[in-house]
């Protein structure tokens, strides 16, 4: 069971307390850092992000109506699960978008954004190591979304995000057995290396490889 406490931050900046607590909980739910079934509370998502009752109402309230959450009582929620007839059309739309998004990105991309990808992919590998798999699934969120919000289609990231709202919380199940294929971590490798050519398609063939792998493994799972 996953600690809220550890998954949410604090509120900074200037943006509305029911616009952060969305944002957070949107962002923790896509990274998979809540598990399919698990409970969330108004109560707990309020302390955990330090703000009062009726934001956290409000925020939980959007991500059950885009079908982030299920509502169970007044009170309480459940992160989702879905079956195998929505996964695989979850699972056609990511590889399709997904790409097209990478497509645009590559030509898009400066130095700045790869040593972000860089840095990520670096981090994910020491997590690897440690066998630390929550910090793998947030820099693997990093590195997909880093490249798919360079595409500059604000519009098409928001589509790849509503799918990843559905199947973020299924990425738990990936590991450990998926970190054994070491061939699964090229597919970032090739994606760098694709970024740095400027290569498109190249770019679009290596995150559609990593989405498909990934869905073949969860797909025995669902």
């Amino acid at each position: 069971m996953t600690d809220l406490m550890g998954q949410l931050e604090p509120r900074q900046g200037f943006n509305t307390l029911t616009q952060h607590a969305y944002d957070q909980i949107k962002r923790a739910l896509i990274a998979g850092a809540f598990e399919p079934g698990q409970k969330l509370t108004v109560r707990s998502a309020a302390a955990a992000l330090n703000i009062s009752q009726t934001p956290a109402r409000e925020a939980i309230g959007r991500l059950v109506a885009e079908g982030g959450l299920d509502a169970g009582t007044t009170r309480s929620f459940s992160v989702p699960s879905i079956g195998k007839t929505e996964f695989d059309e979850i699972y056609e739309l990511r590889i399709l978008l997904e790409g097209l998004a990478a497509y645009y990105a590559a030509p898009r991309f400066d130095s700045d954004k790869l040593r972000v990808l860089e840095t990520c992919q670096a981090a994910l590998a020491a997590a690897r190591k440690k066998k630390d798999y929550k910090e793998m699934l947030r820099q693997n969120e990093i590195f997909h979304f880093t490249i798919y919000q360079s595409s500059e289609h604000k519009l098409l990231v928001n589509f790849i995000e509503g799918l990843w709202l559905r199947t973020g919380p299924l990425l738990n199940k990936l590991y450990p057995d998926y970190t054994l294929n070491v061939e699964n971590a090229q597919f970032h490798l090739d994606a760098l290396q694709a970024i740095r050519e400027k290569d498109a398609e190249a770019l679009r063939t290596a995150m559609q490889n990593d989405v498909r792998a990934g869905g073949v493994f969860l797909r025995q799972l669902v």
